[in-house]
């Protein structure tokens, strides 16, 4: 199987990013944890082949220094999440590519690990999904028949996951589960990560 993952990354730009956390919190606080967490995420991933899917300004220069070893930075295209990442799977799958793994950079507790598990199972399953304990996911793997998933509505609600899962079986898609992980989009995600990290 020719494989590779996708990061979808936000410019690391005061104000927007972490929004959630910058309405609690201030706009420099966000940023901070944002970068923290994009350089966590380039850590973990770089032994495994990559591209940056990048949002914000036309020019990722900045992700560029924090991803010096991706394969190469494209902008996202499409209106919401589901359209971007539907978009660029299918920019690598007419790239000869069968198999695709999309993360984001807001699991800290994501590792090369659960990249290379996904892959494993994908070769016996047509999506791997690593579930977030908020509902949504932290990661999304499929082959070219598993693009139904991006057909979802519930993007950035709690219920994206069941909908997902449920476009699996609806479509007769094979699918597995990664473990459970959890995102930081709020400040009381931020302390809970940073109370772990001191276990």
């Amino acid at each position: 199987m020719l494989s590779t993952t996708l990061v979808f990354a936000k410019e690391p730009v005061v104000g927007q990013v972490k929004t959630r956390i910058s309405k609690t919190h201030g706009t420099e606080l966000a940023l901070s944890i944002y970068k923290e967490l994009l350089s966590i995420t380039a850590l973990e991933i770089d032994s495994v082949d990559h591209h940056v899917a990048f949002a914000g300004s036309n020019d990722p220069a900045s992700l560029k220094s924090i991803f010096p070893k991706a394969g190469s930075f494209f902008k996202q295209s499409g209106k919401e999440l589901g359209s971007r990442l539907k978009n660029a799977f299918v920019r690598f799958f007419d790239k000869a590519y069968d198999g695709i793994c999309a993360i984001g950079c807001d699991c800290p507790a994501l590792s090369a690990d659960d990249i290379s598990q996904s892959f494993t199972l994908l070769e016996r399953n047509d999506v791997v999904i690593g579930p977030a304990m908020d509902g949504g996911y932290y990661l999304i793997a499929c082959k070219p028949r598993g693009l139904a998933v991006f057909n979802a509505s519930a993007w950035g609600t709690n219920h994206l996951l069941e909908e997902t899962i449920g476009l699996c079986v609806g479509n007769r898609l094979q699918y597995a589960l990664l473990e459970k992980k959890f995102d930081i989009d709020t400040f009381k995600d931020f302390e809970r990560w940073q109370k772990l990290r001191l276990l």
